[in-house]
C-alpha cells in the first residue's frame, strides 16, 4: 500500500503576516514556520483572497504577475477545485460549498475547505482556528502548535 505524504494547508493570513504584517506579534513564528514546513499547498482562492488584500493595500503591484508568481516562486502548491472532464462542474461545487456553509461557515472559507477535503490535506495551518475548527475532519493547528508537533 502506497503511504501518502503529509499535505500541510496554509490559510491566508500566514502570507499576509509574512507579507504584509512584519511586525505582528506572531510574525517570528509565522516565519520559522513557513521555513520548516515541507509539503506546503493553499488554495486558489487562498490566492486570489491574498491578491485582493495586497490590492487594498498598495496600488504599487500588478496583482496577474502577483498571482503567476504564486505558482512558481514560493514552494507551494495551489490546489483547484475538482474539474469533472475539462470543467468545473459548478452544481457539484456550490452543493459542496453550501454543506459546509451549513456547519457554520462563512462563503470564503466553505469554499478553501471544500477544496482542501477534496485533495486529503493532512493539517490546515491558520492563525483563526475558530473559522474551521469542529468543522472539518481535518486537525486544524495555528502555526506555533504544528511547529510544537512536527518537533
Amino acid at each position: 500500500m502506497e503511504q501518502k505524504s503529509a499535505l500541510v494547508l496554509l490559510d491566508t493570513n500566514i502570507f499576509v503576516i509574512d507579507e504584509i504584517f512584519t511586525h505582528d506579534k506572531n510574525y517570528q513564528e509565522n516565519r520559522a514556520f513557513l521555513d520548516a514546513t515541507t509539503d506546503k499547498a493553499t488554495t486558489v482562492y487562498n490566492v486570489l483572497e491574498f491578491c485582493g488584500i495586497i490590492a487594498t493595500s498598495t496600488q504599487e503591484i500588478e496583482l496577474e504577475k502577483l498571482f503567476k508568481a504564486f505558482h512558481t516562486e514560493r514552494g507551494v502548491a495551489i490546489l483547484y477545485p475538482e474539474l469533472y472532464g475539462d470543467y468545473l462542474l459548478f452544481s457539484v461545487f456550490i452543493e459542496q460549498v453550501l454543506e459546509r456553509m451549513q456547519r457554520g461557515m462563512r462563503y470564503g472559507d466553505a469554499k478553501i475547505l471544500a477544496v482542501a477535503e477534496e485533495n486529503d490535506v493532512t493539517t490546515l495551518v491558520t492563525w483563526n482556528k475558530q473559522h474551521f475548527e469542529g468543522k472539518t475532519h481535518i486537525p486544524v493547528k495555528t502555526p506555533s502548535e504544528f511547529l510544537n508537533l512536527s518537533l
